[in-house]
């Protein structure tokens, strides 16, 4: 709005100053134009006189020839006459010309004064043009260039005197601000005072109690001695009495009802679904299986116990006899697609766990089951769609939200991943598959930030291993530890996590794969290519 006022001001000024001089221009040409009609007038009136005048010069001339040829006839009569009578002789020649000059002369000087006014006419307008614009315009730019001038100088002196409290109150806040640091320094000093005194008692403390220590100490040594031989007796004690209460509670507890071998056989069942030691289980398994070879049920068991035992190929020969026998039993389908899985025949496990989805459709485990063996394929997208459909069936199930993180994480989804992952954990605390894909999700977002950190994704890796130790994905935590270590760069660490995960499981194309790109990282392409077709000869299956 300032402005607007001050360029309005400037506007008004400029009209009032073309008015001003509108004014003097039309002044300056009316006179102008007065002074011209005078002139025209007063040439007119001459010129008429002198017509008058030439008039009465040619009456006069003719006069002169007159007295001319009389004076030629007779000279003598016309001084006589001029001496009788001068009055009635006609002026001379030269009186005629005297009048004309005279009568020329008064023209002339009307004209020349004529121009003359004119000249101090405009003479006087050409002078008084640049007063009056001072008077009437500079005047005005002169009082605002002093207004602006007096404004200019409040407002310095606004800021001037503004600049002076500042600068006081900056020296309050600065001496201030100096007088805590003293306090605190102050303070600072007598902690470190007091902190010394302390640590003063506690060396002396401590050399005592060193003091003490060393009369002890050989005493103590031969106490824990002792101890450590009794314990030895008491441990071999103890030893002995578990293993004679493990064979007493391995033998067949639970009673055939009678001496058929169906009962005897359902018996030996139960005994090795509750039994505590595998190797026993495993027995009376068989024995069962022997008694009744075509119930697909303890067929099933048995392959179930040499699963868990590891013993892929004894325990797909049972779960294929199982399904011969009930070819319509979705969980022996199912348990037949897993033994397939482990022995890495992906696709015949698929085809055994889109049958057992078949059979059930709403069966949460089975369409899990059927997205881990796509994950493994590396068909994410897919195994994603049955993650979602077997957590919508089961939303409670820790397992199935787990999976879903998983393939979240492979399609490269890592904030949906770290959510499923978290929810997983908070209802199944001891999954180390969750921890797992939970510490690489967390890698893969910190590998997005300019300054990552990667402390608390490697505390997830770290807890994976500890909770999958005893479990048959020890080998997988320990690649995923190996694959975040190469990620961030600390190659030694991950060639270590390698080596654990072949110890494990030599058997494992994953562990082959990671070999190469550390190998490949560490500018070993002789070994990288080594253990790349190792990879593939096991049955890797690149990612798409």
């Amino acid at each position: 709005m300032e402005k607007i006022k001050k360029i309005m001001g400037q506007i008004k000024k400029i009209i009032e100053w073309l008015s001003l001089s509108y004014l003097i221009i039309c002044g300056s040409v009316i006179i102008s134009v007065a002074l011209i009609i005078i002139g025209a007038y007063t040439h007119r009136t001459t010129r008429q006189e002198l017509q008058e005048r030439t008039a009465q010069i040619e009456t006069l001339l003719e006069g002169f020839s007159e007295i001319r040829a009389i004076a030629e006839a007779d000279q003598y009569d016309f001084i006589q006459i001029y001496i009788t009578d001068p009055d009635a002789v006609p002026y001379t020649l030269a009186d005629a010309m005297s009048l004309l000059q005279s009568q020329y002369h008064s023209f002339t000087e009307q004209i020349s004064a004529l121009i003359a006014l004119f000249t101090i006419a405009f003479t006087i307008f050409s002078i008084a043009m640049p007063i009056m614009n001072y008077v009437f315009v500079q005047k005005d730019v002169i009082v605002s260039l002093r207004e602006k001038q007096d404004e200019m100088k409040e407002a310095f002196e606004k800021v001037y005197a503004s600049s002076i409290l500042e600068q006081k109150k900056m020296k309050e806040e600065f001496e201030a601000a100096s007088t805590a640091s003293r306090e605190k320094h102050t303070e600072l000093q007598n902690n470190y005072d007091n902190l010394l005194s302390e640590l003063e008692g506690i060396l002396k403390e401590q050399k005592e109690i060193k003091s003490t220590l060393d009369t002890e100490i050989p005493r103590l040594e031969g106490v824990i001695k002792q101890a450590g031989q009794m314990s030895e007796r008491v441990a071999s004690t103890v030893s002995h009495k578990l293993d004679e209460h493990s064979l007493r509670t391995s033998q067949i507890d639970i009673e055939p009802i009678s001496d058929s071998d169906a009962d005897k056989a359902k018996a030996l069942y139960l005994n090795a679904m509750t039994g505590i030691r595998p190797e026993l289980a495993l027995t009376h398994m068989k024995k069962a299986v022997e008694l009744a070879p075509d119930n697909a049920q303890y067929r099933n068991g048995l392959a179930g116990i040499l699963h868990d035992m590891k013993l892929y190929h004894e325990a797909l020969a049972e779960i294929q006899k199982a399904v011969e026998l009930e070819p319509n039993n979705a969980t022996y389908r199912d348990n037949l697609g897993g033994t397939l899985h482990e022995m890495n025949r992906l696709q015949e496990a698929l085809v055994e766990s889109h049958k057992a989805v078949e059979l059930e459709p709403n069966n949460a485990q089975y369409r899990d089951n059927l997205g881990i063996t796509l994950h493994n394929m590396k068909r994410y997208p897919e195994a994603l769609a049955e993650h979602e459909k077997a957590v919508e069936l089961d939303p409670k199930d820790g397992h199935c939200i787990a999976s879903l993180g998983r393939a979240r994480y492979k399609l490269k989804r890592y904030s949906t991943a770290l959510e499923s992952l978290d929810k997983a954990l908070s209802m199944s605390p001891n999954q180390d598959r969750a921890y797992r894909y939970r510490g690489l999700t967390k890698i893969a977002l910190e590998q997005m930030k300019d300054t990552p950190n990667y402390e608390d994704a490697m505390q997830d890796l770290d807890k994976a291993i500890e909770l999958g130790k005893d479990g048959n994905s020890s080998h997988y935590n320990y690649l995923a530890r190996a694959e975040a270590y190469i990620t961030i760069g600390e190659y030694d660490k991950a060639k270590k996590d390698l080596t654990n995960a072949l110890l494990i499981d030599d058997k494992e194309p994953e562990t082959y794969y990671w070999f190469s790109v550390y190998y490949k990282k560490t500018n070993n392409p002789a070994k990288s290519s080594e253990y790349l077709a190792k990879a593939y000869e096991l049955g890797y299956i690149p990612e798409p």
